[in-house]
């Protein structure tokens, strides 16, 4: 996460403030891995590398045996009204929910 957060931070603060900047992180290993531990590396990297992009992005792509695959799209970071109105309430992916987040990636720590 932290690398992906290096290396595409510089491209896209290329644009300065003509656009909108828009970073979309994928995942396509839904089966083995969820919005709790990918949050919570993202909030790590966050704190280390020093990003100013409007919005990041997370595709969570896979399927399960014969099913359709399936994409979900959850916003880590942007606007407080699209965070509330893209995420699933109960995910707590918002700003407001961050001092939980880090209680449990400080306990993990320990």
């Amino acid at each position: 996460m932290k690398k992906a957060l290096e290396t595409k931070k510089g491209k896209l603060q290329s644009y300065g403030e003509t656009a909108t900047s828009v970073l979309i992180l994928e995942s396509d290993d839904i089966a083995l891995t969820n919005h709790v531990r990918l949050y919570t590396a993202f909030l790590r990297a966050e704190k280390e590398v020093s990003v100013s992009i409007d919005q990041i992005w997370l595709a969570q792509s896979g399927g399960f045996n014969d099913e359709e695959p399936q994409c979900n799209f959850l916003c880590f970071r942007g606007p407080s009204d699209l965070m509330r109105a893209a995420n699933p309430g109960n995910f707590m992916i918002h700003p407001d929910f961050e001092d939980y987040w880090w209680d449990h990636i400080l306990e993990d720590i320990e």
